[in-house]
C-alpha cells in the first residue's frame, strides 16, 4: 500500500519533522540539538534530544522521551492498558496528553516546578504517586527543572 511502517532518525544538528498519513509501527528519532516533531502518529515512540523540543501527537502506545535543554509535549489518540509510558526532562516542561477514560498508575517527580493532573494520585509539593488499578498504563515522568501536565482530553 506504499505506507512506511518505521521511521528511524539520528541527527548531530537540526530538526527532524515528519508528517505521515497513518500511523507509523515504530518512531525512534535522536537529536542532538534540534527539535523533533511528529504529526500522524506511531504504535511505540522513542525520542531523546539534548538540546531541542519534542512534540508527537497521534500515539497509539508505548513511548520513552527524554529532554536534557527543552519541552516535551505528546498527545494519544488511544492507548492500550498494557502500554508503558516514560518522560524526563531536565530543563523544559512535560505535558501528555492522554484520551478521556484512561488509567493512569506511576509516579511524576520534579525538582523545581509544578505538578497537574487530571488523574487521581496521592501528591506532595514534588511529587504524585497515581494508582489506577490493574489494567492501568504505567507512567514515570521526571522533570529537574520545569512543571508536569497529565491531561485527560
Amino acid at each position: 500500500d506504499g505506507a512506511m511502517r518505521e521511521l528511524h532518525s539520528d541527527t548531530s544538528s537540526g530538526s527532524v519533522r515528519a508528517t505521515v498519513s497513518r500511523p507509523l509501527e515504530a518512531f525512534t528519532a535522536d537529536a542532538s540539538s534540534g527539535s523533533v516533531r511528529l504529526s500522524g502518529g506511531a504504535r511505540s515512540a522513542k525520542v531523546d534530544t539534548s538540546s531541542g523540543s519534542i512534540n508527537v501527537s497521534g500515539l497509539l502506545g508505548d513511548a520513552h522521551f527524554d529532554a536534557s535543554s527543552g519541552s516535551i509535549t505528546s498527545q494519544w489518540d488511544a492507548i492500550p492498558s498494557d502500554a508503558s509510558v516514560r518522560a524526563g526532562a531536565s530543563s523544559g516542561s512535560v505535558t501528555l496528553r492522554f484520551p478521556e477514560g484512561t488509567r493512569l498508575t506511576g509516579s511524576v517527580d520534579v525538582s523545581s516546578g509544578g505538578i497537574l493532573s487530571d488523574f487521581p494520585g496521592v501528591k506532595s509539593k514534588d511529587h504524585l504517586t497515581l494508582n489506577g488499578g490493574p489494567g492501568a498504563v504505567t507512567v514515570k515522568v521526571s522533570t529537574s527543572s520545569g512543571s508536569v501536565k497529565l491531561l485527560a482530553e
